[in-house]
């Protein structure tokens, strides 16, 4: 037998939406806008966080770029850590 689905702690935690798509485009003052492309809806955040990354690219700052992605990952990580301690998956004190 194997472990039923959802038990574990960090298994518990209910689903959130897409960093990018819910805090960002939220601190840009874009949540839930929409762009049409090529007959596809994209959210706006995607446009903008993919224009930045492919001018910094273009230009050559790829130390900009790691810099990004490390924040985004530090971001994540306390994302998640304050999701668990809300819903009590995190033990100790």
């Amino acid at each position: 037998g194997g472990a039923a689905p959802g038990a574990g702690g960090a298994a518990e935690v209910a689903p959130q939406e897409n960093v990018i798509v819910k805090d960002l485009a939220q601190a840009l003052g874009i949540y839930g806008k929409r762009q049409d492309v090529f007959g596809h809806s994209v959210p706006l955040v995607y446009l903008l966080v993919g224009g930045v990354l492919a001018m910094l690219w273009v230009s050559g700052q790829m130390a900009i770029i790691r810099m990004m992605v490390f924040g985004f990952v530090l971001y994540c990580m306390y994302a998640q850590y304050t999701a668990a301690k809300a819903a009590g998956g995190l033990g100790g004190a």
